[in-house]
């Protein structure tokens, strides 16, 4: 089923910067995130009842919830037209962001924004407190060479956030080993999956029979990672 309402906000997402000034534009950025989020939570769900609130207002709330240390260098990796980034600034982080594509909600400033593959990322070793990855390493074909570059690009004592989709063709409990390479630990792993109009924690051994019965990408896996 196709989210209207969804494609309608990123539709309005991408009119209004060509309508708002730049200074307006970053206040205006993490209050249309708030709204966002609003919405998914206490709105969507008796508006859409068969779709529920979506993966990415249990995505953002749990790298929200882990996020910590304000003021301290952070890297939205695969930001897409998403406006996290304006969020994340509220909150007091020094923001860089990366993507292939630059969309019109990324040139009105309020962060860094850089246009690049994150597999040749131009940024130096140990450049971030924080890396966050929200639903990106699966549409990167080399997925443990990603993990590397973002590795090295992490500071020594700092914490890298990944969501994935769980299911077809994407990761199952088996091939999400590959993004746990030997430079770094695993220090937090959820898994998550809709049943009703919520997503309900899972244990990592019911994944796989999970994703059986469904036949398709229907869960996420919320896992963070330091370095050894």
């Amino acid at each position: 089923m196709v989210k209207v309402d969804v494609k309608l906000f990123h539709t309005i997402q991408r009119f209004l910067p060509a309508v708002i000034p730049n200074k307006l534009w970053k206040k205006i950025g993490a209050l249309m995130f708030d709204a966002e989020i609003f919405y998914s939570k206490r709105l969507r769900p008796s508006l859409f009842p068969s779709q529920g609130s979506g993966e990415r207002l249990y995505e953002y709330s749990w790298v929200l919830k882990n996020l910590h240390h304000k003021g301290s260098r952070l890297l939205d990796v695969g930001c897409g037209d998403s406006l996290f980034g304006y969020k994340l600034v509220k909150l007091g982080f020094e923001v860089y962001a990366i993507d292939l594509k630059c969309h019109p909600t990324l040139k009105k400033g309020g962060f860094t924004f850089v246009q690049a593959d994150i597999t040749r990322a131009p940024f130096k070793d140990n450049s971030f407190d924080w890396i966050l990855a929200v639903s990106t390493i699966e549409h990167i074909e080399d997925d443990t060479t990603c993990m590397k570059e973002l590795c090295r690009m992490l500071a020594d004592d700092g914490t890298l956030l990944v969501t994935v989709p769980l299911g077809y063709p994407f990761y199952d409990s088996s091939t999400l080993n590959r993004l746990l390479i030997d430079d770094f630990i695993q220090v937090e792993e959820q898994y998550f999956f809709p049943i009703g109009r919520n997503w309900v924690r899972v244990s990592k051994n019911e994944v796989n029979q999970m994703i059986k019965k469904a036949g398709k990408t229907l869960g996420g896996a919320f896992l963070a990672f330091q370095k050894r």
